[in-house]
């Protein structure tokens, strides 16, 4: 396992390196725009398929909390088919307005105040999606290499930090075409051994029983939720704009998220089934989130179970890096004369110290989990007004972006996520009557 472990490191590292030679900002954090349908959807594809729609669901799954990851499982692909709606008019704010991030979006639209504030809103938001890959890339490193859990949280810190700030998006997007083939052959490895493992057909079959004693009508509600939430969440999530800014042209990234609805699509039926065969066989296991990591060790050959172990590594580290490139880009945003590289790669390496404190206080998937999801529904009304709707004033916008932050702040840690049942609708409620106001005035 330590061999993988390593040679997959030092690939990430070999290539970010090659990559990184004379490479300018706009290379460093648009690719170029030159970025292809076949890159999109792989690099889409890796970097939601992570271990918030991985490990959590399958952790979740053991947990019996079975119709809250159905609705992640579904949400994930109708958020790729209703951001192929919009993604054309984010590529085109691209040619048109020179936009970087979707903190520019603003910027265009709202004005500078906007900005700022949505930049602040992303990199808490960036951040938390951070902590929840490094939190279970984590827990994995320490089982696998028997070392404490700080020092694996140091060790992915240090290389995916590193990594993110020498290679840039382009390294990003060759790695995330790496890791979306690591990952197919994962998935297809365990599916194939957990089917001619002794006792699969009584394992399912109790697993399915005791899944159907368990259900009751308090599970209705968190899957409404999770799949209505997740269905939209993309259309503000700075690392999709990035990639559609980043696309060659408007057709290539609609294209790239009709792709990546379908192959989502069928990855996660996969996880849901993995998280059925944990329920059956690990409910008794003490630390739910090493579900899937036991899943593999339990089934897979032990010369596979290293490949198995890279696989989740992969799955993690490309969301990781595809972050840490949003990132830099909303902070480099901020500061209109950077021209050297170096300094954004700076920028990127600072962020992940700032996330490093975060994973320390908040050491769990589900809890920055449900925050980030919370967290990013704040700006999707104004998104959709900035796109779609008629014009509204930036002070509007801004007091719909900041009062919800404010009030998620204070209430989210009371009743958790069901903070989305009201965050979305305050939004809405301040452009509503900001709108009359200015009107009648």
């Amino acid at each position: 396992m330590f061999v993988f472990f390593v040679c997959y490191l030092i690939i990430l590292l070999a290539i970010a390196l090659y990559v990184s030679r004379k490479q300018s900002i706009k290379g460093y954090l648009l690719n170029n725009r030159k970025t292809s349908t076949f890159l999109l959807t792989l690099s889409n594809v890796a970097t939601y398929i992570g271990a918030g729609a991985t490990v959590f669901v399958v952790s979740e799954m053991a947990r019996g909390n079975f119709l809250s990851c159905l609705g992640l499982a579904l949400g994930i692909p109708m958020s790729f088919v209703l951001f192929g709606l919009i993604s054309g008019k984010i590529r085109k704010c691209g040619t048109d307005f020179n936009a970087t991030t979707i903190s520019d979006f603003f910027n265009i639209k709202f004005g500078r105040p906007n900005r700022i504030l949505m930049s602040i809103l992303q990199l808490i938001y960036i951040a938390s999606v951070i902590g929840i890959q490094v939190v279970g890339v984590s827990w994995l490193v320490a089982h696998m290499l028997n070392v404490s859990y700080l020092l694996a949280v140091v060790l992915v810190f240090g290389v995916s930090t590193i990594y993110s700030a020498i290679g840039g998006l382009k390294a990003d997007l060759i790695t995330d075409a790496i890791q979306f083939f690591i990952i197919a052959l994962l998935f297809v490895g365990l599916g194939f051994f957990i089917q001619i493992s002794p006792n699969f057909g009584t394992d399912i079959i109790a697993a399915f029983s005791d899944m159907f004693v368990l259900f009751n009508n308090s599970m209705i509600l968190p899957f409404v939720l999770i799949f209505l939430v997740l269905s939209v969440h993309l259309i503000t999530q700075p690392t999709n704009w990035q990639l559609a800014l980043s696309a060659q042209d408007e057709h290539s990234i609609k294209k790239s998220c009709w792709w990546s609805a379908g192959i989502t699509f069928v990855i996660q039926m996969m996880v849901l089934f993995f998280g059925v065969y944990a329920f059956g066989t690990m409910a008794n296991l003490s630390n739910h989130d090493l579900a899937f990591f036991q899943l593999i060790q339990n089934t897979m050959p032990k010369w596979l179970a290293g490949l198995g172990f890279t696989g989740l590594l992969a799955m993690s580290m490309s969301t990781l890096d595809s972050a840490f490139i949003a990132a830099s880009a909303i902070i480099t945003g901020e500061f209109r004369n950077i021209k050297k590289t170096g300094t954004v790669r700076l920028f990127t390496l600072l962020f992940g110290l700032f996330v490093f404190t975060l994973v320390m206080v908040f050491p769990s998937i589900a809890t920055l989990g449900y925050f980030s999801v919370t967290w990013g529904l704040i700006p999707l009304p104004a998104v959709l007004i900035g796109i779609y709707g008629k014009k509204t004033s930036g002070k509007t916008i801004f007091l719909s972006v900041l009062i919800p932050m404010i009030v998620t702040l204070i209430v989210y840690p009371i009743i958790g996520f069901l903070s989305v049942c009201f965050i979305p609708l305050l939004s809405v409620l301040i452009i509503f009557i900001g709108n009359r106001y200015i009107k009648q005035k």
